[in-house]
């Protein structure tokens, strides 16, 4: 079995500017996403939950990216979107995929208490595939990931362009 897991923010669509829009919003100012991250783990969450909802219409795709999860269904992988977001995300998440011509299944954290370098290591320890690619655009879940399961494929996504690890 060979399954590719494609995270979504960051990875497969650039949420940067709906994030910047929302903490403009929420705090009076346009955080960079490295400023985003530095923040307490309730306001991080405030800020995931108005922007998927009220800025999706900011998101934009990462071409490259679709073009390369279109050609790995192609070559006969099961694809699949491994986000850290919360299940109450997956139906417009879905709508973006299918805008993007993609139709897969979306994997979806229950609640905030796993960090998501863990949340993802134990889904991938679970699967028993033969073969693993993974997108991903935090280096730091690539790092984790593959330290613990070495044969993983990994492709680090930066401004929309694939990296392979």
């Amino acid at each position: 079995m060979k399954i590719a897991l494609i995270d979504f923010d960051g990875t497969l669509v650039n949420h940067e500017p709906s994030m910047k829009a929302t903490a403009l919003e929420i705090f009076g100012k346009p955080l960079s996403l490295e400023q985003i991250a530095t923040l307490q783990v309730h306001e991080r969450a405030r800020i995931y939950d108005v922007n998927l909802v009220k800025y999706a219409h900011l998101y934009e795709n990462n071409h490259e990216v679709v073009e390369f999860v279109k050609g790995l269904k192609s070559e006969g992988f099961e694809t699949k979107v491994l986000t850290a977001r919360l299940h109450k995300d997956i139906g417009s998440i879905r709508t973006m995929l299918i805008s993007m011509g993609l139709e897969m299944e979306i994997i979806c954290r229950q609640n905030n208490a796993v960090k998501d370098q863990d949340y993802k290591l134990d889904y991938i320890r679970s699967l028993g595939a033969d073969h693993i690619i993974l997108l991903e655009d935090k280096p730091k879940n690539i790092e984790h990931i593959c330290r613990h399961m070495p044969e993983i494929e990994a492709y680090l996504v930066v401004n929309g362009h694939l990296q392979k690890e």
